[in-house]
């Protein structure tokens, strides 16, 4: 039986610290930059204020979400304010942000725990949201969940539809928008359903589907991409026998005005496929697929290269070394020809592989390593004629990365850890971004939030 909580994260279903415990990069959206901050601009603080804490309480902030508007004008994002310990608490705020001003103001929430969010344009963000509930969970009292819309200057919210949870199934999986669509999949009757709604008008489709969940059992794994407006794509993951951390996939299309669903693709192996961020370019084996026409090209020189990505409809980026640590990148045509090459100078400047994490953020124009407290950023330049170095990230602490599809990479750190109850100075959260592109820049801070000492030690002698 699934718990509220583990629901939850089926909702969500995006790469952050709630992430599933077996990624796929290679199938997922390429992470985008943010805008292209002033170098020198440092952020103004958030300042929280004082709680009173017990002795054996810890207060901890973390950053749950961020997402920029489609016009890179401001982000929305949401701060988890948590009492560890004796009679435990979290707070939720919601707090949209001008970055290029300064300007913030706090947004209202109802009553829950917001799981997602999202930008439908550059005006409307919607969120899900769990119910406070008290009974226990059964089919008479399931856990209630909502999707919201949110119009940020009038605070207009609007529910736009509701989902329950009685604990023998999970009503709907795989959350989250492409562009206006908020796309999900159910598994009504023990069958895979297909699902888009409008988040701006409220239309709903839905399309039923035979796939069974016997089969695709690895329901965390899927994902329902739109490559235009007549068609879906799923990419339906299932566990391999005998071994419950690995998993296989398959590619389906439906046609949404016949409801047909067509098999494009089996047993693709995680790590071996890329799949672009709208769903329609499929690399694999070699080739490169366009899965709208079902059309194909042999990529030539297949040995020169470790890892292909889809860089635009016209391009592919292509990856020489062992990754985390590429040796060059070069653009291709997608016959495989050569268009232009550029060579990396040093990834990392240490030369120490040992636990380097890293995602080739295409969109990004940009390759990422990180370890521990340390990060390194190498940004994409098609015309460069000399070898690129890496901007550089020193921490305080050990960083924590937001990097969810569709969204930029985000970099957290708390150098204090916990507050708790006889602290001596306040605890900050730095939040730092990434600059890419012709113009990088590297990391450049993004936000900063302070938290105020204990109301009780103030009145307490050192």
């Amino acid at each position: 039986m699934k718990s509220p909580a583990t629901t939850l994260i089926l909702m969500g279903m995006l790469l952050s610290a709630c992430a599933p415990s077996v990624s796929v990069p290679a199938a997922q959206p390429t992470t985008v930059l943010g805008p292209e901050l002033p170098v020198n601009l440092m952020p103004k603080p958030v300042k929280l204020d004082s709680v009173a804490l017990e002795p054996l309480q810890e207060r901890q902030v973390r950053l749950a979400a961020l997402a920029w508007s489609p016009n890179r004008k401001r982000f929305a994002y949401l701060l988890n304010d948590e009492i560890i310990g004796p009679d435990a608490s979290q707070l939720q705020s919601l707090r949209l942000r001008d970055p290029f001003s300064q300007q913030e103001q706090q947004l209202e929430l109802p009553q829950g725990r917001v799981a997602g969010l999202w930008w439908l344009d550059s005006k409307h963000l919607v969120f899900s949201l769990q119910e406070p509930r008290t009974a226990p969970l059964t089919p008479q009292t399931p856990a209630r969940f909502k999707l919201y819309r949110l119009e940020v200057e009038s605070g207009e919210r609007i529910e736009l539809k509701r989902f329950d949870f009685d604990g023998r199934g999970p009503e709907l999986y795989s959350l989250h928008a492409q562009n206006s669509s908020l796309l999900y999949l159910d598994a009504q009757g023990g069958k895979i359903g297909l699902n888009v709604l409008d988040g701006l008008t409220k239309a709903a489709n839905v399309y039923p589907t035979e796939l069974n969940l016997l089969q695709y059992d690895a329901l965390r794994e899927h994902r329902l991409y739109l490559p235009d407006s007549q068609h879906l794509i799923l990419l339906a993951g299932r566990r391999l026998f005998g071994k419950t951390q690995a998993f296989v996939f398959d590619l389906y299309c439906l046609d949404r005005s016949s409801g047909d669903l067509t098999k494009l693709a089996m047993d693709l192996m995680a790590g071996e496929f890329e799949l672009s961020s709208e769903g329609r370019y499929l690399i694999a084996d070699g080739q490169f697929k366009d899965l709208l026409t079902n059309t194909s090209v042999k990529l030539t020189a297949t040995s020169a290269y470790s890892e292909y990505k889809v860089w635009s409809l016209e391009r592919i980026m292509a990856l020489s070394g062992e990754s985390p640590l590429f040796k060059s990148v070069s653009w291709l045509t997608h016959s495989g020809s050569l268009l232009a090459k550029q060579e990396f100078a040093k990834q990392v400047d240490d030369g120490n592989v040992e636990g380097l994490k890293g995602l080739v953020s295409v969109a990004d124009q940009g390759l990422f390593v990180w370890r521990d407290n340390q990060a390194w950023f190498t940004p994409l330049a098609e015309k460069s004629p000399n070898p690129v170095s890496a901007f550089k990230l020193n921490a305080e602490a050990k960083l924590e990365i937001l990097a969810e599809p569709g969204q930029p990479v985000v970099l957290q750190y708390q150098p204090e850890g916990t507050l708790k109850a006889k602290a001596l100075k306040p605890i900050r959260l730095k939040v730092y971004g990434l600059s890419g592109g012709v113009n990088a820049k590297g990391f450049y801070p993004l936000l900063e939030i302070q938290v105020a000492l204990p109301e009780i030690d103030k009145a307490q002698p050192e």
